[in-house]
């Protein structure tokens, strides 16, 4: 794993609270007030589980069907999160932990699969998603997918993490190592060491 400099979760995340985005309005017009809270909580919990992906086809970053069980059934780990691009507290965490840990792998960052999963399918189209990634520097290795709603919802409710109302949802990250079954479910917000940390725990390093 290449060495890198990296700022502490914590840091990370205050940072990024002090920065103005560009989903001012969309602030405005939902109450993070839940998510604000769950950021004040630095208690990350940790699981395992066998999740039954389901058989759907969703849409890329760049337009493009990809079917999910093929791409998560991949003989390379798989870092997994659900996030929306309106989201101005803990998505933008989530997506810079992602970020920061691929920093942190270097060139082996070609060698994990990472999938974003947007839970608002009406408004993050393929070009938002696209958009999205790229304030995160996302390239070829990182996923970015939405669909129709009935597809996106029963992906959210094979993992456990479906909400009726957006502004409810959890910050979760699941991994998976090739050629296994369970996935590693870890709710909290991470930074780059806290990947990085559990990438190890994962692979068994």
């Amino acid at each position: 794993m290449k060495a890198s400099v990296a700022l502490p979760s914590a840091l990370v995340i205050g940072l990024l609270l002090l920065v103005p985005t560009q989903s001012t309005r969309a602030e405005e017009a939902h109450d993070h007030s839940r998510h604000r809270q769950m950021m004040k909580d630095a208690t990350l919990k940790r699981s395992t589980s066998v999740y039954p992906i389901p058989d759907v086809g969703l849409i890329d970053q760049d337009g493009k069907k990809v079917e999910l069980k093929a791409l998560l059934n991949s003989d390379k780990p798989v870092m997994l999160n659900f996030v929306f691009a309106t989201c101005t507290t803990i998505c933008p965490v989530l997506s810079a932990g992602f970020a920061e840990f691929r920093r942190r792998l270097g060139a082996d960052a070609a060698k994990v699969q990472f999938v974003s999963i947007t839970i608002d399918p009406e408004h993050d189209t393929a070009e938002v998603l696209k958009d999205y990634g790229k304030r995160f520097h996302a390239d070829q290795g990182w996923t970015f997918l939405t669909g129709k709603r009935v597809d996106i919802d029963r992906v959210t409710k094979a993992f456990g993490a479906y909400v009726t109302n957006k502004m409810n949802h959890r910050p979760v990250t699941y991994m998976r190592a090739p050629g296994t079954e369970a996935w590693v479910k870890v709710d909290g917000l991470m930074g780059g060491s806290d990947y990085a940390t559990e990438y190890a725990k994962l692979m068994g390093e």
